[in-house]
Parts: C-alpha cells; sequence; structure tokens
C-alpha cells in the first residue's frame, strides 16, 4: 500500500502530494485513500488550499481501538448519506410517517 506508507512517512500529506510523489493518477489514489479510511487507518487532519482547490491532509492513525472507532464512525455516515439520498431520491414514494421515525432515530440530521 503505497498510500498508506506514503502518509506513516509524511504525517499531513495531502493527496496532491501523493499523485505527483508517487506518480500515480487522482482517480487511483482516491480509491485507496477512501479504503484507509473506510478501515480507520488513516484520518483527515485539516485541509491545504492550493490555488482555488482544497485538499485534505492525512495522517496515519497507529492505535487500533482508535481505528476501530474511526471506521464506525465513517460507515455510520456512510449510511446516513446512503439514507438521506434514497429519501431525497423517492420522498414522492415513502409514506409520510418514515419522516418522523427517522427523524427519531437521527438520520436526517
Amino acid at each position: 500500500m503505497a498510500a498508506l506508507d506514503y502518509i506513516w512517512r509524511n504525517p499531513g500529506a495531502t493527496i496532491l502530494q501523493m499523485r505527483v510523489d508517487l506518480c500515480v493518477a487522482h482517480q487511483s489514489i482516491t480509491p485507496a485513500i477512501s479504503n484507509l479510511l473506510d478501515i480507520g487507518l488513516i484520518r483527515e487532519i485539516g485541509t491545504e488550499r492550493v490555488g482555488d482547490s482544497y485538499y485534505s491532509r492525512f495522517q496515519f492513525v497507529p492505535d487500533t481501538e482508535a481505528q476501530n472507532k474511526l471506521s464506525i464512525a465513517r460507515h455510520q455516515e456512510k449510511y446516513r448519506q446512503w439514507v438521506k439520498k434514497g429519501i431525497e431520491e423517492f420522498s414522492d414514494l415513502m409514506p409520510t410517517n418514515i419522516f418522523t421515525e427517522l427523524d427519531l432515530i437521527d438520520l436526517l440530521k
């Protein structure tokens, strides 16, 4: 995993830096970063502005307990986004009481 090794050796690295230093296309590095975020091996620690663009800065997470917490939080956030997108796209097909129920379990926030 070149991206993980790069972030481990260069805390605060951005995708832009990795693309240049590793000679990897944006389309290749982005899914690798997403997978590392999914399993909690890295976390976002801020952003860096380059021209008109903002790039996330990443850091390796050595603690397995912290990795597990990050992984669970990311999984829950992806689920919330999935539910929101589904509701936006199919709200006309849903019974109105579903919105109250989803509000109660904090999925619409």
